[in-house]
């Protein structure tokens, strides 16, 4: 298996280092780890840091990490993505920097300060406009942003979402869905399967039938991660992730190398 979200101690909410991951993860049965550090460089929420890695010193960590095991590694980024022309033109000259594996585009902060993260995010907002407002700030994000592999999280309000009715269901914003499907698939790009976004999920069909969505509108491979910033989450949800992709009928996981997509077959 494959875990492609994955936090070190290079990023601000993590204290795990990428030895430690490697030495858990042929324990957990994982063949490959693309670390994923937080590079935000529009952060607004209150008592929050900026997640700004110093990707020049993890660069040259990761260049001279020699690890004995068998599991393979990777590095890769997730930009926090926010409507700022600054912002784009941020990421995108770090992306073009470092040589980089990989690239998720996340979401972090919905209009000017919501945190999708919070139960709070949903004091004003119902279950589906919190999801639709969710989506409408991914959709105009990567639609003005196009430097990265692929899109983050996009069910991530449903870990606060403080309904005894939390799922997300395709129904919630079908239009909004479709334009980041096949503005991703138009691209050769792709979503992935965050373990995270379904964890608690009331009835994980909601969440395959939007992956089947996917695939319907011409989708071929997801990536899975579990969002791990620890070793609480690491390893142990990999599988609900690809037991997910396979309900949904894709053949395919994809690695990444250089940017481009390695399939591995369900």
């Amino acid at each position: 298996m494959l875990d492609y979200h994955v936090h070190s101690s290079y990023s601000c909410d993590s204290q795990t280092t990428a030895e430690e991951y490697l030495i858990a993860a042929e324990a957990f049965g994982v063949e490959e780890v693309c670390f994923t550090d937080h590079i935000d460089r529009h952060f607004p929420l209150p008592g929050i840091h900026h997640v700004d890695t110093d990707f020049a010193l993890r660069e040259a960590h990761f260049s001279a990490l020699s690890y004995p095991g068998k599991t393979r590694f990777k590095c890769g980024i997730e930009i926090g993505l926010f409507p700022k022309a600054s912002v784009y033109t941020e990421s995108k000259r770090i992306v073009e920097r470092f040589g980089f594996d990989f690239v998720i585009a996340s979401v972090h902060v919905v209009g000017e300060m919501d945190d999708p993260y919070s139960p709070e995010y949903f004091e004003k907002r119902s279950r589906r406009e919190g999801y639709a407002d969710y989506l409408k700030r991914v959709y105009d994000c990567i639609r003005e942003y196009a430097d990265f592999d692929a899109v983050g999280h996009i069910f991530c309000p449903a870990r606060a979402c403080p309904f005894e009715d939390r799922d997300f269901r395709l129904s919630d914003a079908p239009e909004l869905i479709d334009a980041i499907f096949k503005l991703l698939i138009s691209r050769g790009q792709t979503l992935e399967i965050n373990t995270q976004d379904f964890w608690h999920a009331i009835d994980i069909n909601n969440y395959v039938a939007a992956y089947k969505r996917f695939k319907e509108l011409g989708g071929e491979f997801c990536t899975v991660g579990t969002d791990s910033h620890g070793m609480n989450r690491f390893g142990r949800l990999l599988g609900n992730g690809y037991e997910l992709a396979r309900a949904a009928g894709l053949k395919y996981i994809a690695g990444y190398e250089a940017r481009k997509p390695v399939l591995h077959k369900l």
